[in-house]
């Protein structure tokens, strides 16, 4: 017997049991995956942009990353703060 999984299948699994979890229907479930699909890899993109471009100096580094991963809207500071704020590196000729 062969068990055939199916990406609509399981979307509708979990779908139904965030759905029931947090009593959510239709577009509000529409926009919390949207939602969720989009700070996670902004999220991602902050700590790997801190952990190559910030200098270890005074423990600066350790101090982002535990900004961008704990503190609630800690990627948008850094975002902010850090990234936009260092000159953007050379054209690669």
């Amino acid at each position: 017997m062969a068990v055939h999984f199916d990406a609509v299948g399981i979307m509708s699994v979990i779908s139904l049991s965030l759905g029931s979890l947090f009593n959510l229907v239709g577009p509000d479930l529409i926009i919390l995956f949207g939602i969720f699909f989009v700070c996670i890899p902004f999220v991602i993109w902050m700590v790997v942009d801190c952990a190559l471009r910030e200098t270890d100096q005074n423990n600066a580094k350790v101090a982002w990353l535990l900004v961008i991963l704990f503190a609630p809207a800690g990627s948008l500071i850094y975002f902010f703060v850090r990234k936009l704020s260092r000159p953007s590196p050379p054209p690669l000729p």
